[in-house]
């Protein structure tokens, strides 16, 4: 378990505007445990097509620039070698269902009630947060430990699967989100950091922190990023100026979606010791007013499932090389967000449709390219 401490904010200086967050919420009934098989439509194919873009090194660029070598090949950095279970969970009618990778063998583990969720790597332990509460159902036996109250925000796991990361927010109205960890088993949740987003690098090693509210540094600089490594204290991650919107890291690099003050949208990546920034992807293919607000790195650390948003309030999903390439965009719909990726990165799994709309969502698969789009649940997200 990572024994972290918590930062020591400044004053804020104001709620700046951080890109749109995508969280999923679902309504169903209340405890039920009983398993049962979810129906599946038939898969459905169709191709996707790269978005013709601008050379990345230049403002509102649409295509990934080449970023440095993982340091995983360094000696002593290298990823272990976690279980990673080929299993998927999704909601479809307000229960949550687990099964394989390709939508077969569904059972239901229980039902999201206003709430967000996320498997373990393992594939044993279902995060559940429902009715401002975090859950962990146990996916063997169906048994369920309540952990304690949680904001309804994904729940974000340990490679190890050992912990798992979630939200909670103090009882005061507007009070700023803060981010927990606790064991697999539920015991002993520990605040880490203020902030209200959250990555885990695939070695397990750092965990970074996004707080949507920048807060004034010693220096005089503004802070929206806090980087523990090796179970350490978080500290604060200077940034080029903007506002963050979105972030993930990897086991020697940080993707970081930022909005800068007079300029379109992009993606940068620094180091984790905070140097050589380097630009990654500019603007989203839809124009300078979208922002980058979900960033999803894969397991095997090729690429960025991305979704952006709108003044127009739409999500679209995309997903980006970062060994460099054009974006791709594996659904023309303006309503989709990414959900995750399969177990080694070969797949993405994303939610098409309009929820709060009333229009009708079914969860997709995708390789990693762009291609064999598949529907595998109809209503699922």
């Amino acid at each position: 378990m990572l024994q972290v401490a918590a930062v020591s904010l400044a004053a804020v200086l104001g709620v700046a505007l951080a890109g749109w967050a995508l969280w999923a919420v679902f309504i169903g009934p209340k405890d039920d445990t009983a398993m049962q098989a979810a129906s599946i439509d038939p898969a459905q194919e169709s191709t996707a097509s790269a978005v013709a873009s601008a050379p990345a090194s230049s403002p509102g660029t649409g295509t990934a620039a080449a970023q440095p070598a993982s340091s995983s090949a360094q000696p002593g950095r290298a990823t272990p070698a976690f279980v990673r279970a080929a299993r998927i969970a999704y909601e479809l009618d307000g229960s949550v269902y687990i099964a394989h990778e390709d939508g077969t063998n569904a059972k239901k583990i229980g039902h999201s009630t206003s709430g967000s969720y996320a498997l373990s790597p393992d594939g044993g332990t279902l995060a559940v947060v429902s009715d401002m509460r975090l859950t962990l159902f146990d996916v063997a036996s169906g048994a369920k430990t309540e952990v304690s109250s949680a904001i309804d925000a994904c729940p974000v796991w340990a490679p190890d699967s050992t912990h798992v990361l979630f939200f909670r927010r103090d009882t005061k109205e507007y009070a700023p989100s803060s981010v927990w960890e606790v064991e697999r088993r539920g015991s002993h949740p520990v605040m880490l950091c203020p902030g209200d987003a959250t990555s885990v690098s695939p070695n397990g090693r750092s965990v970074v922190v996004m707080d949507s509210t920048p807060v004034q540094a010693s220096d005089g600089t503004t802070v929206q990023l806090y980087l523990s490594q090796d179970s350490g204290a978080f500290a604060p991650m200077a940034l080029p100026p903007g506002v963050v919107s979105a972030v993930a890291v990897s086991d020697d690099r940080v993707f970081v979606g930022m909005l800068a003050p007079q300029g379109p949208a992009s993606i940068i990546s620094v180091g984790l010791d905070g140097t050589g920034v380097t630009p990654v992807f500019g603007a989203p293919s839809d124009g300078s007013q979208t922002t980058w607000g979900v960033l999803r790195l894969s397991p095997d650390g090729s690429r960025l499932a991305a979704a952006s948003t709108g003044d127009d309030g739409y999500s679209r999903v995309s997903i980006l090389r970062l060994g460099g390439g054009a974006e791709i965009r594996p659904d023309s719909r303006r309503d989709a967000y990414p959900r995750c990726w399969n177990s080694n990165g070969t797949y993405l799994y994303y939610v098409e449709g309009n929820q709060f709309q009333g229009e009708a969502t079914t969860l997709y698969r995708v390789e990693k390219d762009g291609l064999g789009r598949k529907a595998l649940v109809v209503g699922g997200r």
